[in-house]
């Protein structure tokens, strides 16, 4: 049936809502400081046919990794019924891209008509495995990542199944926390299913259906226009993950994509990345649709929201049995840093086929993830997990950000009450890394140098990091960002580490700046001067990288003068 433009409107904007208020609710709700503070969850709706139809605004790095849990859930489930609630985290049954999140998924019937499903994904602080936390770049295998589960009925026609609680109970270090977010997950898929009815009661069902359908041929359409102002061609571009952290193996990893724009349509191919490892730093193809997907949208219109009709002009290639297309048993729970690097080499790429307005340097792309489990005061098991941010790359017209999630993590930053107050540790130090952004007319974002100390007791670590010796590149001249540090009472160790910290031990993570825009002497010597004033540039930086000289706090002309014309007889 045809549909007027405003009911076209008005029906996207609610059944968008819809995945919103799940999210909301599933915050709210949820017991784990992962959830509730840092927001590391996201919300999806599919059709009948597992098609994308809206997904909430919260984390990229989980936009494709439900993509083909529907289909899982048809191949496993044979009768779908109404009430029931599945879950799933199998990296490679598209229900995750790591076994800490787990996929809590319901079917939605209207008049005992099945028309789609409600979805959510939490990540879960631990869910097994050989550490604290279950994600290591330690790993030699899936089998070692914790509990993987296919899809199963948690929830039979309405009733919660205790034998499947029981079984996560009995395959986690925290069982309470687990068990926590479990219900807010199966809450927030039940408020999904009331609001969409809600909507089609109101409106009908032939309407929101054709709602739904005109919806996704305007996100292709949009899409496709998008598309069509990138000058056709091929683009390749090539970045490294630093090593692999285990065994001795410090080769760098290459990451190799070719974008091939033709007409409205995109091909990627990641034809010549390295190999699968043995070692937990392998991405699923769930997880690398999620940065293509994420990255396209950033770069085309970053204010669609991506759904099937998004999809529909993109297409994917890798290799399996590579590191970015991983088959079993490869592990995959410290994938985070091969997915920004996908980021990464992908606006690499596309740069050179966009204006140069559009162009950014490299931002500090890394998880910068540490975990530490052990017993807090109560002598009961806790999980403390966290990425940290870093420098945004430096961008025309403007700085980079300081200090921020970029790209496919986009978690919210664990105030350090609620860390303190939620686990026996300490925050020593937590602010900027001065002098690590890259120098540039427009400089790269600061990294972060956040310290933590044990209070009473051994825990362990397990680090997941990366951009130590492959630092945040620059364009158009800008220098790059300074690179990946961490260091136990003052000593620097690897940047895939495990351990055992003893009481007072102070671990600090100190994480890269971005890369710097632009020839650094083209930066106004006042910018400099502010930067030097609030701490963020060193005055032996500024007569260095910016040819900048400042005396008693202003800006000595002559001594600049001199500096400058230095650089030019080298």
């Amino acid at each position: 049936m045809t549909i007027d433009f405003i009911t076209k409107e008005l029906l996207r904007t609610l059944i968008t809502s819809v995945s919103d208020e799940m999210g909301v609710v599933l915050v709210r709700t949820a017991y784990s400081a992962n959830i509730k503070e840092r927001k590391d969850c996201s919300t999806q709706i599919f059709d009948e046919e597992g098609r994308i139809i809206a997904q909430g605004a919260h984390i990229p790095m989980h936009l494709g990794s439900m993509f083909g849990i529907v289909t899982s859930i048809r191949s496993h489930i044979k009768d779908i019924r109404e009430g029931d609630v599945y879950i799933s985290n199998d990296p490679f049954g598209s229900a995750s891209s790591h076994t800490n999140d787990i996929c809590v998924i319901a079917p939605f019937f209207y008049h005992r008509k099945l028309l789609g499903f409600v979805a959510n994904t939490g990540h879960h602080a631990d869910v097994g495995g050989m550490v604290p936390g279950s994600t290591s770049s330690a790993d030699s295998s899936i089998y070692q990542e914790g509990l993987r589960l296919p899809p199963i009925r948690i929830v039979n026609a309405g009733r919660i199944d205790d034998t499947i609680l029981s079984l996560l109970q009995y395959n986690t270090r925290d069982p309470q926390m687990l068990i926590g977010d479990m219900k807010a997950q199966i809450g927030a898929c039940e408020l999904g299913k009331q609001r969409l009815t809600e909507i089609i009661e109101r409106n009908g069902e032939d309407v929101v259906l054709a709602a739904i359908e005109a919806t996704l041929d305007d996100s292709e359409c949009e899409t496709r226009l998008a598309i069509a102002r990138i000058h056709d061609g091929e683009y390749t571009f090539c970045d490294y993950l630093d090593c692999d952290g285990i065994r001795g193996v410090e080769e760098p990893l290459p990451i190799k994509v070719k974008v091939t724009v033709k007409d409205d349509e995109l091909f990627f191919d990641f034809t010549g990345s390295s190999p699968q490892v043995n070692a937990g730093i392998n991405l699923v193809k769930s997880g690398l649709l999620s940065a293509v997907w994420y990255t396209i949208k950033t770069l085309t219109k970053p204010d669609i929201r991506i759904n099937d009709g998004f999809i529909r002009p993109i297409t994917v290639y890798a290799p399996e049995g590579s590191i970015v297309n991983a088959t079993l048993p490869a592990p995959v729970g410290d994938r985070g840093n091969t997915a920004q690097r996908v980021v990464d080499v992908i606006l690499g790429a596309l740069y050179k086929a966009l204006p140069r307005k559009a162009a950014a340097g490299a931002s500090h792309s890394t998880m910068a993830s540490i975990c530490l489990g052990g017993l807090n005061r109560q002598m009961e098991p806790y999980i403390y997990v966290e990425t940290n941010g870093g420098g945004m790359g430096g961008r025309y017209g403007k700085d980079g950000i300081d200090g921020i999630q970029v790209h496919l993590t986009n978690t919210s930053n664990l105030p350090i009450e609620v860390l303190e107050h939620e686990y026996p540790l300490r925050v020593k130090r937590y602010g900027l890394r001065p002098d690590t952004g890259g120098a540039g007319e427009y400089r790269g974002g600061l990294g972060i140098e956040r310290c933590i100390v044990p209070l009473g007791h051994n825990p362990e670590f397990a680090l997941s990091l990366d951009r130590h010796d492959y630092t945040p590149w620059g364009v158009f001249g800008g220098a790059p960002g300074c690179g990946m540090r961490v260091t136990v009472n003052g000593e620097e160790i690897g940047i895939r580490s495990l351990g055992v910290l003893n009481p007072g031990d102070e671990i600090c993570l100190c994480t890269p700046g971005g890369g710097g825009y632009g020839d650094p002497y083209q930066r106004n010597p006042a910018r400099v001067l502010v930067d030097i004033t609030e701490g963020k540039v060193s005055q032996a930086s500024a007569e260095h990288d910016y040819g900048i000289a400042i005396s008693d706090g202003h800006i000595n002309i002559e001594e600049t003068k001199r500096l400058r014309s230095r650089r030019g007889q080298r």
